[in-house]
């Protein structure tokens, strides 16, 4: 069974090194198609500010326009007293905010209730905006760069496509050109259907009592590296074959195009097919930046939870998905959206009878 990658780990450990080999690849790559420019590290996740620093809650939050509101405001009590009630924090995430920045959802639990709910469970959906190649200035220079590439080899190949002994194999490799152009394309069209990430995580009590809390931040970065691999696989597996028929019909093609195809082969197209290859098992700096992209959408979030009698007339909740590590009970209460559950009032059927 395939391990589980902490995407989050690996990505606050990759910003601490340097990315020397990356940027010699690159530098090498691009005596053979476009230049590999970009600032690859502002696409790969740094430590967040304590939010022990913020004025207020716009500083810590990663969502605008939030709501929280309930499915039902007046649950019904159960026979041991007890209430099912569920809360649900919506709203877009900012612009600047990555899919694997250090994020958490945070649901306040009032004084009256803190040591009395059980069984938190909170269900996730996060909406995954389309991918341009302008998010990610490493993929799309991956990408326009390996098409020159193919479009030069193409160029080369073509005039001896009806050459005797060796009519055969161009024409394979030229027909394999034309293939991967279509996957190109194809990538490119798929990184605009990400999808949605939903998950049902545990919600964590504090030890305090004063906050329900979850982290799905390895959950979305194990999605979205299957997401990126099931889009990828076929471009890869087309441009592994490709290489390996190219290597093999060197000797075929002999002396004259052997040294105009090899170093198109080796600074070029295996430095690409590594580079591409490593998205799909997660590794490397451009599963880094496609990691971490700016594609996150609407969010919504949906507290399930049991809570003893409250032995009070309603509850006030608050609730917000905060970046960074730290909680600042203060400002969620103050600033984020808040939702009363109004509980049995027994001072009513008192009256009554």
């Amino acid at each position: 069974m395939k391990k589980k990658v902490n995407y989050k780990k690996k990505l606050n450990t990759n910003n601490s090194r340097k990315l020397l080999l990356t940027a010699k690849l690159l530098t090498a790559t691009c005596v053979m198609i476009a230049p590999f420019a970009p600032n690859v590290s502002n696409h790969i996740p740094f430590a967040q500010s304590g939010v022990a620093y913020a004025d207020g809650l716009t500083d810590i939050t990663i969502l605008q326009n939030t709501k929280l509101t309930t499915s039902n405001d007046r649950p019904v009590q159960k026979p041991d007293g007890s209430y099912d009630f569920d809360l649900t924090l919506s709203g877009r995430a900012l612009a600047e905010v990555g899919a694997l920045d250090d994020k958490k959802i945070v649901f306040t639990i009032p004084e009256e209730l803190r040591g009395n709910i059980t069984n938190p469970t909170v269900d996730i959906s996060v909406e995954l905006l389309p991918l341009q190649l302008a998010d990610v200035p490493l993929l799309d220079t991956t990408l326009t760069g390996l098409q020159k590439t193919l479009d030069t080899v193409n160029g080369i190949l073509t005039p001896i496509g009806n050459v005797p002994l060796v009519g055969r194999l161009v024409k394979g490799l030229i027909t394999a050109i034309t293939n991967l152009t279509t996957n190109i394309n194809q990538t490119i069209e798929g990184l605009k259907h990400l999808g949605t990430y939903t998950d049902s995580l545990p919600g964590v009590i504090s030890n305090n009592g004063s906050t329900i809390t979850v982290d799905f931040d390895e959950g979305l970065g194990n999605y979205l590296q299957k997401t990126y691999a099931e889009i990828l696989s076929p471009l890869v597996n087309g441009l592994d074959q490709f290489v390996k028929d190219l290597v093999n019909g060197l000797p075929l093609l002999g002396k004259v195009l052997g040294p105009v195809l090899t170093p198109i082969l080796d600074t070029a197209l295996k430095p690409v097919l590594a580079l591409l290859q490593g998205v799909i098992n997660g590794t490397g700096d451009l599963a880094n930046a496609l990691l971490n992209a700016r594609i996150l959408g609407e969010n919504k979030y949906t507290l399930h939870a049991t809570t003893s009698d409250p032995n009070v007339p309603f509850s006030d909740f608050h609730a917000a998905a905060i970046k960074g590590n730290l909680i600042n009970l203060d400002l969620i209460t103050s600033g984020a959206s808040k939702q009363t559950i109004h509980w049995k009032d027994d001072s009513d059927s008192d009256s009554d009878s």
